[in-house]
């Protein structure tokens, strides 16, 4: 009897630690904002620390400049967001990561699609997350459509940290260690 009190005491507290971890646990929506802001962090980090005058540099004819680049991640940001339930800015359109080549305009344009970001994905529910979605004739669901907008920095912020380098500026997140 007293063997199957504490195993019975054992169970209870298991339950009781789950259902803690259930509550504490941020959620998917909670992790996609903060993995956005950390990406976008280093982003804005980087589009700082370039200089004006390499914000028209490209790697090669046909490809994208620094401040093409950094456009792009905005553009992309708002674009992706639509799908969601977002709104797109005045003025946006196809060309808009090429109309747009001032550094300090082009920050403030990533600047403003982050807080877009913040807003929109904020604004979203966990049970918001399997809403399909059509994307291109594909289909997929919020959630997925978040995961492409954190990819998307991330891969862009990767080639921005190419382009950096290539301009001899170290990321200013490397220069700390």
């Amino acid at each position: 009897m007293r063997y199957s009190n504490h195993l019975l005491t054992l169970v209870f507290f298991c339950l009781f630690l789950q259902s803690l971890n259930a509550q504490s646990s941020p959620g998917f929506i909670a992790d996609i904002l903060a993995e956005m802001e950390y990406v976008q962090g280093q982003i804005l980090q980087l589009a700082e620390a370039m200089p004006e005058d390499k914000y028209s540099w490209r790697p090669a004819e046909g490809v994208r400049s620094v401040g093409e680049v950094f456009m792009h991640i905005g553009v992309g940001d708002y674009f992706s967001l639509s799908y969601v339930g977002g709104s797109l800015p005045e003025g946006f359109g196809p060309d808009m990561d090429k109309s747009i080549t001032k550094k300090e305009e082009i920050i403030n344009f990533l600047k403003k699609s982050y807080e877009h970001v913040k807003k929109v994905i904020s604004g979203l529910k966990e049970e918001d997350l399997e809403k399909p979605v059509d994307f291109f004739g594909n289909s997929s669901n919020i959630r997925r459509m978040l995961l492409l907008l954190l990819y998307h920095n991330h891969e862009h912020l990767g080639q921005s940290v190419a382009y950096a380098r290539m301009n001899g500026i170290t990321p200013p997140w490397s220069m700390k260690n």
